[in-house]
């Protein structure tokens, strides 16, 4: 198994023709994200379901078909990504309409989150992100790096409660900018940020 950083960890099928993998997971709490999420091939987009969710400091086996990666998020992460439109990071070829160049897309950010706890981390070269979680109430903070577009993603189903109101710099954000599926217990919201904070809160359901 290989970390990447400090929440995700990838385990590449090495035996011709496996199917899955048998992984240690480090202490703590583990999302298998390809149980969680599915990628939507005409897109590149990733689209969050119902988290599953891992305990560590054990052994687990896992599906790993040919098409799929072996990746763990440690629980209370949150991913920034491109947007998928991007279809290179080279700076070159710029002359061709067909191609979407990351400086193209630089005001967009998309965010893959899974609440659990407080963690801390960073995106591009300067920007912070900042996730709480207690009773009733998540946090994120997004700071450091100009406007940003954001298109987030969060699972909430380990938390225990649902979302009544999201709000953006303490304002509520227009109920068409965001929607929570019970079924999968996924929020999903569209926002422009600086250096702000979103406040996702179960009071006044």
């Amino acid at each position: 198994a290989l970390l990447i950083g400090p929440d995700l960890l990838a385990d590449p099928v090495l035996e011709p023709g496996a199917s899955e993998r048998t992984l240690y997971l480090p202490r703590g709490r583990w999302i298998d994200l390809w149980r969680s999420a599915s990628y939507i091939e005409r897109t590149g987009a990733i689209r969050l379901s119902r988290a599953a969710v891992l305990a560590g400091r054990r052994e687990v086996t896992v599906p790993a078909p040919i098409e799929e990666l072996p990746i763990m998020v440690r629980s209370g992460a949150v991913l920034p990504l491109l947007d998928p439109a991007i279809d290179t990071l080279a700076g070159y070829g710029r002359a061709d309409p067909e191609t979407v160049h990351l400086a193209e897309r630089a005001d967009r950010l998309v965010l893959l989150a899974f609440p659990d706890g407080r963690w801390t981390g960073g995106f591009g070269r300067s920007g912070t992100l900042r996730s709480t979680e207690r009773a009733g109430e998540w946090r994120l903070r997004v700071a450091g790096a100009g406007a940003k577009r954001i298109r987030l993603q969060a699972a909430l189903s380990e938390l225990g409660w649902r979302p009544c109101a999201v709000a953006i710099g303490g304002r509520p954000l227009p109920r068409n900018r965001w929607s929570f599926d019970a079924d999968s217990a996924v929020l999903r919201a569209r926002f422009t940020a600086r250096d702000t904070v979103l406040a996702v809160s179960s009071r006044g359901c």
